[in-house]
This record gives C-alpha cells, sequence and structure tokens, in this order.
C-alpha cells in the first residue's frame, strides 16, 4: 500500500512541477485587470471545466490518437522533454509579476477567456498533455494506470483551490512568493526534462 501512496506522490508531483498551480494563477490575475472577485472566479471555474474535459481527453484518447498517426511514444518522450526545457527556461529567466488586487473595481462586460488562453494553454498546456501521456504509458498494470487518473483530479482539485484563493485573497500572494517558488519549479522540471530526452533517446536504442 505504501508503495501505492508513494507512486501516486510521485506522479502527482511531475504534474504539479509542470502545471505549476502558483504560477499559473498569478498569470491570471494578470489577465484579469479590472475584473471583480466574482467575475474572476466565474470565468475560472468555465476555465477549470474546459481544462479538465482536455485532460479527460488525453487519458482516454490520448495513447490511440499517437497509435493512429504512427508516433512513438519514446519519439513523443523526446518531443514533450524539448517542450518542458522550453517552460522551464522561461521560469527560470523570466519575472512573473502579481497584479495588484482589484477586486474593488466596478464589473463590466470582459471578453472571454475561459478557454482560451485560461483552459488552455495557460492551465493545460503542451507540457501538462506531454507529461500526462507519459505517465498513462508508463504505468505498468491497473493499479499504476488508476493512480495516473487519481493524480490527474487531485491537480485539477489542487487548481480549483488556487483559483479560488487567487481570486478572492490575491493580496496573500507576494512577489516574493512566486518568484522563489517560479525558479525552483523551473529548475525540478528542467530535470524532469533532461530525464525525458535521454530516456527517449535510450529507447530508439535497445540493449
Amino acid at each position: 500500500m505504501s508503495e501505492d501512496i508513494s507512486y501516486l506522490i510521485a506522479l502527482y508531483c511531475k504534474l504539479f512541477v509542470t502545471c505549476s498551480p502558483p504560477i499559473t494563477v498569478a498569470l491570471y490575475i494578470g489577465m484579469t485587470q479590472g475584473y471583480t472577485a466574482e467575475e474572476r472566479w466565474e470565468t475560472a471555474k468555465r476555465g477549470l471545466k474546459v481544462a479538465a474535459g482536455i485532460l479527460l481527453a488525453t487519458l482516454v484518447c490520448g495513447s490511440w490518437i499517437l497509435e493512429m498517426v504512427g508516433v512513438a511514444i519514446d519519439g513523443f518522450r523526446i518531443a514533450g522533454g524539448l517542450i518542458l526545457c522550453r517552460i522551464a527556461w522561461t521560469m527560470l529567466w523570466s519575472n512573473v509579476e502579481v497584479a495588484e488586487d482589484t477586486d474593488v473595481r466596478t464589473s463590466s462586460k470582459h471578453e472571454d477567456i475561459s478557454v482560451v488562453p485560461l483552459a488552455f494553454p495557460t492551465i493545460v498546456g503542451a507540457g501538462t498533455i506531454s507529461s500526462t501521456l507519459i505517465c498513462k504509458a508508463d504505468a505498468t498494470n491497473g493499479k499504476e494506470l488508476f493512480c495516473v487518473w487519481l493524480a490527474a483530479g487531485l491537480i485539477m482539485l489542487t487548481f480549483c483551490l488556487f483559483f479560488y484563493l487567487i481570486c478572492f485573497f490575491s493580496r496573500w500572494f507576494n512577489q516574493a512568493f512566486v518568484s522563489i517558488f517560479s525558479k525552483l519549479s523551473g529548475l525540478l522540471l528542467l530535470a524532469m526534462a533532461v530525464q525525458l530526452i535521454v530516456c527517449g533517446v535510450m529507447g530508439f536504442f535497445p540493449k
């Protein structure tokens, strides 16, 4: 049982580092300048529903789509690793700023950003899709496959919690926290990306 829990925690950590909910919600505040707290939350809920649908479709149909187009999982590992490298490099060297709280501003009609760019590619992007497909492909039995599904569900619940906090308590997320978390997450993500690329290359040259 402890091995299953450890495996689940490892999967969750991989998805958490790839998705980086704190950075995502910090960017969301920048996207929603002039929104009231209620407008932010309603937009976030719509975006989370679409993102959950994309993640579900990835888990259900992702492997089948790869087989249909003739892409080997090792090739997808390399491509996913390169994508994660780019994301990690951005996280390491870019400055993410938390916008000031705008809850007191007057509500007005805003452009709907819940699908694009919020759901895709901000919440669920190429890196998240790649990591999810690779985690599913690496599952060797029913328990591990269940853990992949459970980890995906937990990461969406994590996003829901972070979005709720950032919508109503955005002043709690100070710049120092976001900056430090961005650098640490970027470093971990870069290490994961290098490992994926190496594993993908080795997969094409079996012993």
